[in-house]
């Protein structure tokens, strides 16, 4: 079934396309006005019958002179019989009517004639006869002959008619509830990680220290952290890539590979270093006794240095406020729950009330 405003809108697409890509084909306009017309009089607006009118504006466009137009014009014309069949199927149809709750159904045939020319009575209902559940009906006036009928009461039964709603959208407050959730547990999965790694390697005697300069390209890229062994300078051996404090600045810690090792004559180590990316060596010299601690690299994490920058300046407070807004969150999901079932709960206890 097409609306009157659909229609209304399809009629004035085509008059405006006829005036914007086709203003110079007499008659053009008409046709469209005066065939839509004749369409709807005949009740023939399935788009078979709009795209043959279509093809009558295109083929007067032509014949017009005006044929560059007619590709645009027929895509322009049928856009509009698209858009108008779409808001015809989309159009919700107009609910039935009501139908009355009481119907009459036939009587049973009257029954025989006996003997002596009477015939037999049914007995008056009582009481006791009447359908548990029903209300007693009155007997009928006496009236003219005719096939007599009884009401059956349909009103009276118990049919409870759920409304179901035409569509339901997706339940976004829920699906958002599963996303933050997933969000907070990856967050914490993260904090929890890194503080078992760091605790870890403390526990074991390594250390992690980030690398902030080049100098170790490409072996240790920019941004990474390289993780640390304790051990004797005894043990140290050429090609080691060690972890030190920078002789000339003890506030800075240099990461560069041993590329000459010896001992003097009291059995000290020394060690001449040079980072993989330098061309010459580091201008210094480090003695260490065979028995002091040294720090070598045994793995390196590129681009961890990164991350670990962020997480160091989140810090504890930040780790604080995480964990507390985790549980706050939390908290009052839960505050919220327990008032809807106490409000379900005195809900339910009204409705058994009232029945």
């Amino acid at each position: 079934m097409t609306s009157t405003r659909s229609l209304g809108v399809l009629r004035n697409g085509w008059q405006d396309d006829a005036a914007t890509v086709a203003p110079n084909v007499p008659g053009l306009a008409e046709l469209l006005d005066r065939q839509l017309d004749e369409a709807q009089r005949r009740g023939q607006l399935d788009e078979a019958s709009l795209l043959s009118i279509v093809d009558a504006a295109s083929q007067l466009a032509a014949d017009s002179g005006a044929g560059d137009a007619v590709p645009a014009l027929r895509g322009r014309l049928r856009r509009h019989v698209d858009q108008h069949l779409l808001t015809a199927v989309t159009t919700p149809r107009p609910s039935p009517a009501p139908r009355p709750s009481p119907r009459s159904w036939p009587s049973p045939a009257p029954p025989p004639a006996l003997a002596g020319g009477t015939t037999a009575q049914r007995p008056a209902a009582t009481g006791g006869d009447r359908v548990p559940g029903l209300p007693a009906t009155a007997a009928a006036p006496a009236g003219p002959a005719g096939p007599a009928t009884e009401s059956f009461p349909f009103a009276a039964l118990p049919v409870a008619i759920a409304d179901v709603p035409a569509g339901t959208g997706l339940p976004w407050r829920a699906v958002g509830g599963h996303v933050t959730n997933v969000l907070i547990a990856a967050a914490l999965s993260l904090v929890g990680i890194f503080c078992c790694l760091v605790v870890g390697l403390v526990v074991t005697g390594h250390h992690v220290e980030e690398v902030v300069t080049g100098s170790m390209q490409p072996t240790i890229p920019i941004g990474s952290l390289v993780v640390t062994e304790s051990l004797p300078a005894g043990q140290l051996r050429a090609g080691d890539i060690l972890v030190f404090p920078n002789p000339y600045d003890k506030k800075t810690t240099i990461v560069h590979r041993i590329v000459w090792l010896s001992h003097d004559q009291s059995g000290d180590v020394l060690v001449q270093t040079k980072g993989d990316y330098n061309a010459t060596r580091d201008p210094w010299t480090l003695k260490r006794s065979s028995a002091a601690a040294a720090d070598r690299v045994f793995y390196i994490i590129p681009g961890a240095g990164t991350v670990a920058v962020d997480l160091r300046g989140i810090g504890f407070w930040g780790l604080i406020a995480l964990v507390v807004g985790v549980i706050g969150y939390y908290g009052v999901r839960k505050v919220r729950q327990i008032l809807r079932e106490d409000v379900a709960g005195d809900d339910a206890g009204s409705v058994s009330e009232s029945t």
